[in-house]
């Protein structure tokens, strides 16, 4: 004669095995979170992959800040034809930083690196409770421009009027975009 066990004791039984292989397996390695973030536009059928914001100056008494990103975009969700980098610079501020001239120039440990004149958007509005402009200027710049940036120890630059210096920390998430986005087997600027 069998002997059948009552229904939820096969189901302890069962669930008990489950957590002790569970238990047994060794633990998936912890991925980090992304140091960049990409973003896919399906309308334009564009993809960017860029830094997180640099913040270079804040005066929220003054109703200023000033943000720095480097870009990488391309045509498409996957990339089949090359990218292109893009420096970008955006201001908030109580008058135009821009208007005279958008050139920007970056000297790395010395090293002068003329990326020109770039492209300007410009608004008003508010910003911390005032009237304010707002400004973003876009240079192309270079994957050897962009390495040289994230290398050097001391990275100071001007767009317009506008003065700054980069971190420690902007240069490495300068690293991180070029980490993301150059094939090192063939010296390209392609997304892993």
């Amino acid at each position: 004669m069998s002997r059948l066990l009552p229904f939820p004791v096969i189901l302890v039984v069962f669930v008990s095995m489950s957590i002790a292989q569970i238990i047994d397996l060794p633990a998936a390695p912890k991925v980090p979170p992304s140091k960049v973030d990409r973003e896919y536009d399906r309308f334009q059928d564009i993809t960017v992959i860029r830094t997180p914001s640099m913040i270079v100056d804040t005066d929220y008494a003054c109703g200023r800040m000033i943000e720095v990103r480097v870009n990488f975009i391309f045509k498409g969700e996957k990339q089949t034809t090359p990218g292109a980098y893009f420096l970008s610079v955006e201001c908030r501020d109580t008058d135009w930083r821009f208007l005279d001239t958008s050139s920007l120039i970056v000297l790395a440990d010395g090293q002068r690196i003329r990326l020109g004149e770039g492209k300007r958007l410009s608004d008003t509005g508010t910003f911390a409770g005032r009237l304010s402009t707002y400004e973003n200027v876009s240079y192309p710049v270079s994957t050897l421009e962009l390495l040289t940036m994230s290398l050097a120890k001391k990275v100071e630059a001007r767009a317009g009027v506008i003065e700054f210096s980069l971190s420690a920390a902007d240069k490495q998430s300068i690293s991180d975009l070029l980490d993301a986005t150059v094939d090192k087997s063939k010296g390209t600027s392609k997304p892993k």
